[in-house]
């Protein structure tokens, strides 16, 4: 860029089809883009007008990395994320660094030199990629998947390693949603962490970044993302055993967040969506899992259908919030209290799959186990 000035985009033209092209910046001022300068790149047809996905980032191999949507309506209906001849429903990598063809197959591509599979293709089986990020200090590509019905996830793997299935149709996070057609005998990625789509996590995961910015060392190394129908914060670290934490940061229930970026220094910025306001990241979202509560309850009944109660040995405030983790999977609930009392409070978890799970409030303190039938 600071040669040739060109930076490329990902839209929906009017037609409706996703495209990918590049623009050159005004030799004069380089926050001016030309508009007569676009060279469009890749054209990919969409068949309904949802899960368009729309983001893309360079790796620090120089290619360029497409995050594509599965072509939309609902659950897939023509396979197309599972389609080896479809570049919908993929995470597309191409060769940009050239003058007289729109693009370059990249030598290192797993199907560069397939009949089988379209060459593009970096990776199988996404749904609708909201919205994907590049670690360079790790190497390593995030993408944030929007789920159907029950399952938000996020994703992370080397961005050297081609050939990845990420699982979509055939599963939406961890469980498994339409095996028809499905390869039985292929290796599915599972994600790093999922979240149950539900009113009190959220509907649709909007991702986020790997931050490395210098003015939050608390924060260094993990990845920030939110759901965009709750305003909850999450951020996942990467353990030393190479398991992956995640954990609460912060709630907004009252504002939608549609897009993270990041600026020249790495700081980690936010837009929120409909009053056209940006807002930075700060390590004063994660305070609230530095808290520490000591506080200790009980819950009954213990195993639970429908509602639990939970007793506390101090005044329960009106703001609580409950985390409840899976002991069995990665899933995480943060669960608002349906009704209160003096010391109590009831949830609503009749939603939750059987199974045996912890609970401890958002504020921190001791988690207690308790089985849902």
């Amino acid at each position: 860029f600071q040669d040739n000035g060109y930076f490329f985009v990902h839209y929906t033209n009017t037609s409706g089809h996703s495209t990918i092209s590049r623009f050159t910046v005004s030799p004069t001022d380089k926050n001016l883009a030309l508009p007569e300068s676009e060279k469009i790149v890749l054209v990919v047809n969409q068949p309904f007008n949802n899960h368009n996905a729309g983001d893309l980032v360079f790796g620090r191999n120089g290619y360029l990395y497409i995050g594509m949507g599965d072509g939309g309506s609902a659950g897939d209906p023509g396979n197309r994320s599972q389609n080896p001849k479809q570049l919908l429903g993929k995470m597309l990598r191409i060769d940009v660094n050239t003058e007289n063809l729109p693009y370059l197959i990249p030598p290192s591509n797993p199907y560069a030199n397939s009949v089988d599979t379209l060459p593009e293709i970096w990776a199988f089986g996404l749904r609708n990629p909201w919205r994907i990020s590049m670690d360079t200090s790790r190497n390593e590509l995030w993408i944030a998947d929007v789920g159907q019905d029950r399952w938000e996830e996020v994703n992370m793997a080397p961005a050297d390693l081609g050939g990845l299935n990420y699982g979509w149709r055939c599963y939406e996070g961890n469980a498994a949603f339409n095996t028809s057609g499905c390869n039985l005998n292929a290796t599915f990625l599972a994600p790093v962490h999922v979240y149950a789509n539900q009113f009190n996590t959220g509907c649709s995961v909007t991702g986020g970044f790997v931050y490395r910015g210098k003015a939050y060392p608390g924060l260094s190394g993990m990845y920030i993302y939110c759901d965009f129908c709750t305003g909850l914060f999450w951020g996942i670290v990467k353990k030393a055993d190479g398991t992956f934490q995640n954990q609460l940061l912060g709630d907004f229930d009252d504002m939608e967040f549609a897009t993270f970026g990041t600026d020249n220094a790495g700081e980690m910025w936010v837009a929120g969506l409909g009053n056209g306001t940006i807002y930075k990241i700060s390590d004063a979202v994660s305070s609230v899992y530095d808290r520490q509560d000591s506080a200790q309850f009980m819950v009954y009944p213990n195993p639970v259908s429908n509602l639990l109660t939970i007793v506390s040995n101090h005044q329960v405030s009106d703001h609580e919030s409950f985390i409840i983790s899976g002991l069995n999977n990665q899933a995480t609930w943060v669960v608002r209290p349906v009704a209160f009392g003096s010391n109590s409070i009831q949830m609503d978890v009749k939603d939750l799959p059987s199974g045996m799970y912890s609970v401890r409030p958002v504020t921190g303190g001791t988690a207690t186990k308790f089985m849902k039938w």
